[in-house]
């Protein structure tokens, strides 16, 4: 039996390898992705078989996203590197309950990863508007948000805005909810307030300028995620750029996290 030590030190599932043979095999005949070849996604995995004895492999193949194969064979395989984002897409698909938190840890534990980032958020759109509260108390619940997180962080905020741009009955609650986490700005890196401020205003938040023009005034941002052009552009009746007016905005945060 392949045991979660051979797989993954979070993974708590056992499997035959020739399961697993099976299973990769099948996810091999996809062949490559690229971002360029999502017309047939997520329709092409619907007659993919997600039972009780598949999904344990599934999720397996997905949180060891970037570790080669236990059975050396497969690893030689060409375009093996595939295999875990079909497996993502399989589970998404079929909107596979245990996936969900696997998926999620991949914005982090894979933070630096162009599929990770560019397309597990739409991944995850597949669930609906049933997971908005699972992925805002993800958000929410944390007092500090360390600088090596805040990548996994705009993931997550990219499948919100995803989310409530596709569900309208969501959104109010999303940008309440991002409003309230952008109070908190003071004591959170300035990529992630950035971060916040970009989805807020990419989903046309009115309520949330004011907060916005006093980060702006304060200069607590990250300027290579966004400037005041893209806000302005978004709300072009607001005033023009805030004169800075506390050079020292860092103290705050610097105390709580240096």
């Amino acid at each position: 039996m392949i045991t979660p030590t051979d797989l993954s030190p979070n993974f708590s599932a056992n499997f035959s390898p020739e399961l697993y043979k099976r299973v990769f095999e099948q996810l091999h005949g996809f062949g490559e992705c690229t971002f360029d070849n999502k017309e047939n996604y997520p329709l092409e995995y619907q007659d993919f078989p997600v039972n009780a004895d598949t999904i344990p492999v599934l999720l397996a193949l997905v949180d060891d996203l970037d570790r080669p194969p236990v059975d050396e064979s497969l690893a030689k395989l060409p375009e093996a590197v595939w295999v875990p984002i079909h497996a993502a897409r399989v589970l998404s698909t079929h909107q596979v309950p245990e996936a969900i938190d696997t998926i999620i840890a991949t914005f982090f534990t894979h933070n630096h990863d162009d599929w990770v980032n560019e397309t597990f958020p739409e991944m995850l759109c597949l669930y609906g508007e049933k997971i908005v509260q699972d992925l805002l108390d993800e958000l929410m619940q944390e007092d500090q948000i360390w600088y090596s997180d805040v990548c996994g962080y705009a993931s997550i905020l990219r499948t919100l805005e995803l989310l409530a741009t596709n569900h309208p009955a969501v959104l109010s609650d999303v940008c309440q909810s991002l409003r309230h986490k952008l109070e908190e700005y003071r004591f959170l890196p300035p990529s992630f307030t950035s971060f916040i401020i970009h989805t807020l205003v990419t989903l046309k938040d009115s309520a949330s300028v004011e907060l916005i023009q006093e980060i702006f005034a304060c200069d607590f941002l990250d300027l290579e995620i966004l400037n005041w052009k893209f806000v302005h552009t978004a709300f072009p009746l607001i005033a023009e750029l805030p004169e800075i007016i506390n050079p020292n905005y860092k103290l705050a945060w610097a105390e709580k996290y240096l």
